[in-house]
């Protein structure tokens, strides 16, 4: 089988002395572990399409293993360098994709957009972090907003209803301290509901 479909790199390591395996999150096969043979000899084919977060179409198909799958051949669509060259934003996209690891084992397109939105929009809004942690939540089935066992005082629930719905303008006019307090409560919130086990160190936003 030989599948055409777009996805983000979540991480790679080396295998052997030329290839490398591949942990990617793709539009039409979830998540997925491939190998690129040959990937690393210079000039490879591959290019930049196979570094971390880069955005890529790829063609995989799968070997006489059938648990072994391969990319043949991928091209680059967005290299999010935006994100790889400021390091707040490198830290929350990497904490972005941690929660990904964390929370999806398959496939699930929905998942797959908001990922690729929300790390697009994190080019221009640091709270695209937050964003997508409270809608991953929520497709997950255990949304923050309807939890009635969260504490959350004053204003904070409008905040994070606006939050949720990608309307940054109250969140980016918060002091640093009020967003600290929110922030620790939306990843906590994740660590006991939705199965974030990697997270803890929270990026500084500003």
């Amino acid at each position: 089988m030989i599948v055409k479909t777009d996805g983000v790199v979540l991480g790679r390591k080396e295998l052997r002395e030329t290839s490398l395996m591949l942990d990617l999150f793709t539009r039409r096969l979830g998540r997925i572990s491939a190998v690129a043979k040959g990937a690393r000899r210079p000039g490879s084919r591959f290019g930049g399409a196979l570094d971390f977060l880069c955005v890529s179409e790829f063609v995989i198909y799968t070997g006489e293993r059938r648990d072994v799958q391969y990319v043949s051949d991928a091209t680059l669509l967005d290299g999010m360098e935006e994100l790889k060259e400021n390091l707040e934003r490198f830290w929350a996209a990497s904490f972005m994709v941690a929660a990904v690891k964390d929370t999806v084992h398959g496939r699930d397109e929905r998942i797959y957009n908001l990922f690729l939105t929300a790390l697009r929009l994190l080019k221009r809004e640091k709270g695209a972090l937050f964003y997508f942690l409270l809608s991953l939540y929520h497709n997950l089935g255990v949304g923050m907003l309807h939890n009635k066992e969260i504490n959350l005082e004053g204003d904070e629930r409008k905040i994070l209803k606006e939050l949720s719905s990608g309307v940054f303008s109250t969140w980016n006019s918060l002091s640093s301290e009020k967003r600290k307090i929110i922030e620790r409560k939306i990843v906590d919130y994740g660590k006991k509901y939705a199965g974030l086990k990697s997270i803890d160190f929270i990026p500084n936003m500003g």
